[in-house]
């Protein structure tokens, strides 16, 4: 997807314009294409992403503000799968390419024997697998971060994890958990009040026994003949009179008629 929008004749020339503007000196690196049975293809294909990904999103961005609608979305849309994920499995993907190239280009050599063919792959089986470590994903981490800053990526990783936090680990929470570790008597705030009260403002004994109140008043035969939706229903009205009472029952029956224009009451 990304190849064909960039291939096309108005978008390759601002796409070699913009390096040429971000990158005097450096020479200009084509997009290529994907291929399915070519190895060094596909890794072509990622490090040229991997080398100009600045530049393609600057493009986009460029795209974005033009006039044509159509090229506007997108590049709206390829913009916004470039994120800090996209990144991270960029690199990982480069360099677990660049690690198996060399054995794909030595085994298409007419030389090359089938004894020096085993070595290798055991080699690059060995390096593969020295790579799932935590100095590895460090340096890839960081090598992310890098390439982001340079992008003008915004850091979602890292903003998406702090709202989980803050989600999960809020100050209501926090204090609810508080109060479960003060009915521990193990713990040292053992029956503390302080600890306990946020906690029992949690649970509403009266609302309890309203609601076992209000599911008696339910018959037998409304319960028996109702479905459990609508049971569901008629106790949630009974148990909040509250809001129940502040219905405007006027409404509430002009609705039924616009939705059920068959239902007719006739008197004999």
């Amino acid at each position: 997807m990304l190849y064909k929008f960039f291939s096309g004749s108005v978008v390759h020339d601002l796409f070699m314009k913009k390096q040429k503007e971000l990158e005097p000196t450096a020479q200009c690196v084509e997009l290529k294409k994907l291929s399915d049975t070519r190895w060094a293809c596909q890794y072509n294909a990622i490090w040229a992403v991997k080398k100009t990904l600045p530049t393609i999103l600057a493009t986009l961005r460029d795209i974005i503000g033009l006039s044509n609608p159509h090229r506007r979305t997108e590049a709206r849309a390829l913009s916004a799968i470039m994120d800090e994920t996209f990144v991270v499995h960029l690199i990982i993907f480069e360099d677990v390419f660049r690690t198996t190239k060399f054995m794909s280009d030595q085994l298409q050599s007419a030389t090359f024997d089938l004894e020096a063919a085993d070595d290798l792959a055991q080699s690059v089986t060995t390096a593969i697998s020295e790579k799932r470590t935590e100095d590895k994903w460090r340096e890839i981490r960081n090598e992310a971060e890098s390439l982001c800053v340079n992008a003008g990526i915004a850091p979602q990783m890292q903003h998406r994890l702090l709202m989980e936090m803050k989600r999960r680990f809020s100050t209501e929470t926090n204090e609810v958990l508080r109060g479960v570790s003060a009915l521990s008597p193990k713990h040292t705030s053992f029956l503390d009040k302080k600890m306990i009260l946020p906690m029992a403002r949690h649970y509403r004994i009266m609302s309890c026994e309203r609601s076992f109140s209000c599911l008696r008043r339910l018959k037998n035969y409304l319960r028996n003949t109702s479905g459990d939706s609508r049971t569901s229903n008629l106790a949630l009205l009974a148990i909040n009179t509250v809001r129940t009472r502040a219905l405007d029952s006027d409404k509430i029956i002009d609705a039924f008629a616009l939705n059920h224009n068959n239902r007719r009451i006739v008197f004999l």
